[in-house]
């Protein structure tokens, strides 16, 4: 697989920083080799504030953090760097917990868009082809929209659709407003995926795209939807396209990871989907958490 080393995650780009913006964070930048965002957020009627750091890859130093981050008087700050498993990515000087609540995926499925598309049909799984061609032949119509041509009336009927049918985790309710700043930050650097069968609108996905990575991001189908396996030929048409515009990897966003079972337990359904896909799994370094300067 590629090195994590020319790869970059979404949560360090400057889309990303002005979606975090929009959403009510203060965003910081440390200077480097390359750039390392961390967002802040301030709590309320309180002087001080948490501060998050997620998938960084350089090494930090403490004293240019305090230096930084020092104003915002914070409480904790979390981190979950660009490192895999067996290799520590940490803060010099740094003396942070072990954290047993991620706040994004610890695990993951990487596509190598490098492949062709036959040997990434090859790759999955018998039942996923199967699936794909299936949704087809039921005259299921998909369409590509780019982030900055989507309509209102698009947009609108993403919510919807997503609103109603959001998948595992009733805590987090689907916010509009974090669509729509998503779509306005990252423009010509996201898409929609949607299908339709007799104008019906039964499965969708939206990407966003770092500069040489996929992620999928938000997803939902009606329960016709589900019915016809139509998230399989919407997820391979994603797939499809983020190989067109010579990205490097598709991420899934997360599987499950035995590592965090009390938090990931629910993700086991939709993790078995992804699989259908091949690809590689992928493990993070676990993330870390220090509560006081």
């Amino acid at each position: 697989m590629i090195s994590n080393l020319i790869l970059q995650d979404i949560r360090q780009t400057r889309e990303y920083a002005c979606f975090m913006e929009k959403m009510g964070w203060q965003v910081e930048v440390l200077e480097g080799k390359r750039k390392t965002y961390i967002y802040i957020k301030k709590l309320p009627l309180l002087p001080f504030s948490v501060i998050k750091i997620l998938r960084y890859k350089q090494l930090i130093q403490l004293n240019e953090l305090r230096k930084t981050t020092k104003k915002y008087r914070p409480l904790f700050i979390k981190l979950q760097p660009f490192s895999f498993r067996n290799f520590k990515l940490e803060i010099r000087n740094w003396r942070a917990k072990p954290d047993q609540h991620p706040l994004i995926p610890t695990k993951t499925i990487w596509i190598d868009l490098k492949k062709s598309e036959k040997r990434l049909l090859k790759e999955m799984k018998p039942k996923m082809r199967y699936n794909i061609g299936l949704v087809l032949r039921k005259r299921v119509k998909t369409k590509i929209v780019s982030g900055d041509k989507i309509t209102d009336g698009q947009l609108m009927d993403f919510y919807h659709l997503w609103q109603n049918n959001k998948p595992f985790n009733w805590l987090f309710r689907p916010n509009f407003n974090e669509l729509r700043h998503l779509k306005e930050c990252f423009k010509k650097r996201c898409f929609f995926v949607f299908a339709w069968q007799n104008k019906n609108l039964v499965s969708q996905v939206f990407i966003l795209c770092s500069r040489n990575m996929a992620f999928d991001w938000f997803g939902a189908s009606s329960p016709e939807g589900r019915k016809l396996f139509a998230k399989s030929l919407v997820m391979w048409q994603a797939i499809r396209e983020s190989k067109k515009r010579g990205l490097k990897i598709f991420d899934f966003e997360g599987i499950y990871d035995s590592r965090f079972h009390q938090t990931q337990k629910g993700w086991q359904g939709f993790s078995f989907f992804k699989k259908g896909f091949g690809g590689e799994e992928v493990e993070f370094s676990p993330p870390t958490l220090r509560s006081v300067w």
